[in-house]
């Protein structure tokens, strides 16, 4: 079954619905809180996600009645968070002069919807293209859950993450990670060259990634990371270190890690 096929049941035309997934790491900078994502307003204020999603560039809707609205999470599912009737718009005065400006939809939930809210996972297979029009390309439905819950940790093992995904991991595993400590692997995405490097700070993996979160300035300080053009990387983690290891005794296995991996030869470990 696809998306579509659910307008269709509600008497809606796929052709006048423009499908937008929003991305769960995009950082939300109109608030105090630190490292505020777009998945954590849609988790923690629904009120201020409704004000977010309804500011768009005016052609980012095209010609389209509806917009269903879907954020994009770190485990790579697409969650529906709802579907909007377009009213009109108001251009934002500060961007008046630009040809396509910043606009303000008025938009109204529509609520034969909202039994999908939250609940609703899809495919969308390519994710760079955010803004599509319901039907022109697949959307199967993957899911539909008796009700959102974050996803189950995967494991020390099985877990794996690109490093600008950092702050949208749901909060179950920042506690998980921020309470470990231990050898992690950083593989750049555009040439596969491997870092090693060691988590022994108060707030274990999750504290020390913050090093990397940026994807063009993401270096933690490091000789050989800095002369990368793009620092993006794929996280996964080697060992991790009993709490009763010393700072000491974690660069230790640090270090053990680096030469079984050769990641000083022939990666991008300097030292």
């Amino acid at each position: 079954m696809d998306f579509a096929d659910i307008l269709k049941i509600h008497n809606l035309e796929p052709k006048k619905v423009r499908l937008v997934r929003h991305p769960g790491n995009q950082i939300y900078e109109k608030t105090n809180l630190e490292n505020s994502t777009y998945y954590s307003i849609w988790r923690n204020s629904k009120e201020i996600w409704d004000e977010e999603i309804s500011v768009q560039l005016k052609k980012t809707f095209g010609n389209q009645d509806y917009v269903a609205h879907f954020i994009g999470l770190s485990n790579g599912d697409t969650v529906f968070t709802g579907l909007y009737e377009l009213i009109d718009y108001k251009t934002l005065e500060s961007n008046k002069e630009e040809k396509n400006s910043v606009v303000k939809w008025n938009h109204i939930k529509v609520n034969d919807f909202e039994e999908y809210e939250e609940r609703l996972v899809i495919g969308w297979k390519a994710t760079r293209s955010w803004s599509q029009i319901a039907g022109n390309s697949p959307k199967p439905i993957l899911a539909l859950l008796k009700e959102y819950e974050e996803p189950e940790f995967p494991g020390f093992d099985e877990f794996k993450m690109m490093s600008n995904f950092r702050s949208s991991l749901p909060e179950t595993w920042k506690a998980i990670l921020s309470s470990n400590k231990g050898i992690y692997l950083l593989v750049h995405e555009e040439t596969g060259n491997q870092y090693i490097g060691s988590a022994y700070g108060e707030d274990g993996f999750f504290g020390r990634w913050a090093n990397y979160e940026d994807e063009l300035k993401g270096n933690g300080g490091n000789k050989l990371l800095k002369k990368l053009k793009k620092t993006l990387y794929q996280i996964s983690i080697l060992e991790v270190c009993p709490p009763t290891f010393s700072d000491e005794e974690v660069i230790n296995r640090e270090s053990k890690w680096k030469n079984k991996l050769g990641s000083r030869v022939f990666g991008l470990n300097a030292n």
